[in-house]
């Protein structure tokens, strides 16, 4: 069995082999994958990320999961504590700025 820091490593190396338009399209197909999943479905809560360059792009879900009533969040640094917390998501214009990664 592949240990899950191989799996993440052998990912990312295959992401990085893909061109802005297949990275686009990976991110669509994963985006329709997730959304016929019965966890996405019948999920009430969920943690999201911000991709950076060479991620696959899920932010289209975030504002779908926000639309249906779901609790949306993301991890925003928070300087006093120097440590990452889940922030809610109601908004995505007001809640959704750049930060610190």
């Amino acid at each position: 069995m592949i240990a899950k820091a191989e799996l993440r490593q052998s990912l990312r190396a295959a992401l990085r082999l893909l061109s802005d338009g297949e990275r686009a399209t990976a991110s669509e197909q994963a985006r329709t994958i997730l959304r016929e999943q019965t966890v996405w479905k019948e999920a009430r809560s969920i943690l999201f990320y911000a991709p950076i360059a060479g991620e696959l792009d899920l932010t289209p879900l975030l504002a779908e999961a926000v639309a249906e009533g779901k609790t949306a969040v993301l991890p925003g640094f928070v300087e006093e504590t120097a440590a990452y917390e889940a922030f809610a998501v109601t908004d995505l214009g007001r809640d959704c700025l750049p930060g610190k990664f």
